[in-house]
């Protein structure tokens, strides 16, 4: 895992004290950076939080999403994944804008976005609060840039526990983890250290979050009609996956002025019209999960059926 002495170096600390940091061993960092012992998974997360960075940075793999933080500081060394502070989006029929934290390739990315969108289009961005934001804006009455360092807006700033900072990404796995343990329905795959089991479960009790708190943060896709009413679905990530791609490829080549998602993790689907919409959230972690599945199915459609390989081995042999 030659990744975690370029990570752990860029942030200066020695393998003692990262050891430290996590509970183990300076012996173990070097067996992990010399590949001579593989971490665990859970290891791997407490890992991620301490560096500021992912699971899928430390291992190499080319991420779903682009990967943010919440480190404020990497704008020194020219890192632009890090916070930059927030956008807000104030659409009709609504009090406040909708807060939401940004790294700083986002604000440049929504930023430029703006100086050219074409009436009706969509654009989207990640958040560092698990959010996959999906707006026309031609629909907002604005959309504000709030750097981290300036105040905030006096009369528009309602926000929740995540709204200003974000928390890191393996955070908000640790509490889809709760959510799927107090519900007895508990995926066997997913290792999470004590530590950060007690980091999740304190959050949960400094901000109050009762199970519809939680699964709003991590599990719930929110629908903003243009009325100002909402709408609150619990999509499949492969449906998410689905729409995402839409929206990627432009709903306006689609054919289609319908989306379609579904609810309650798949048991029936859902039509909304696009016209009657401004703006979605997708649960970042879930719709990235979709986004693995579909690359893997892609990955299985791509492989020879048993044999095949050989067979055609033989007949260009022969």
């Amino acid at each position: 895992m030659k990744n975690l002495k370029v990570i752990r170096e860029r942030h200066g600390l020695t393998q003692s004290e990262l050891a430290k940091r996590i509970g183990t061993t300076q012996q173990t960092i070097a067996r992990w950076e010399s590949g001579k012992a593989e971490p665990s998974l859970a290891a791997l997360r407490d890992l991620a939080v301490c560096l500021w960075t992912s699971v899928d940075q430390l291992l190499g793999r080319k991420p779903m999403l682009q990967h943010q933080n919440t480190n404020p500081f990497t704008w020194i060394s020219g890192d632009k994944s890090g916070y930059w502070g927030n956008i807000g989006i104030h659409l009709p029929s609504r009090d406040h804008s909708i807060w939401y934290p940004i790294s700083i390739s986002t604000m440049e990315q929504v930023f430029a976005e703006l100086q050219s969108v074409e009436p009706g289009t969509w654009i989207s961005f990640q958040t560092l609060n698990n959010k996959m934001v999906v707006v026309r804006p031609s629909q907002a009455l604005a959309l504000t840039f709030l750097d981290e360092a300036e105040d905030s807006i006096e009369g528009d700033w309602e926000v929740g526990p995540d709204d200003v900072e974000g928390w890191p990404e393996e955070v908000y796995a640790c509490l889809n983890h709760l959510i799927w343990d107090e519900l007895g329905d508990q995926d066997s795959e997913d290792e999470f250290s004590e530590t950060l089991i007690s980091v999740g479960k304190s959050l949960i009790e400094e901000h109050k979050l009762d199970s519809d708190k939680l699964k709003a943060i991590c599990l719930e896709t929110r629908i903003v009609y243009n009325s100002g009413a909402t709408r609150k679905l619990y999509a499949s990530p492969e449906r998410l996956a689905s729409a995402m791609f839409d929206f990627d490829l432009g709903v306006e080549h689609t054919g289609s002025k319908m989306l379609h998602l579904d609810d309650e993790g798949g048991d029936h689907s859902v039509f909304l019209s696009l016209d009657l919409i401004s703006l979605l959230e997708f649960p970042l972690l879930e719709l990235k999960k979709g986004l693995e599945q579909e690359i893997d199915e892609l990955n299985d459609d791509d492989e020879p059926v048993d044999g095949a390989g050989e067979k055609g081995a033989a007949s260009q042999a022969s």
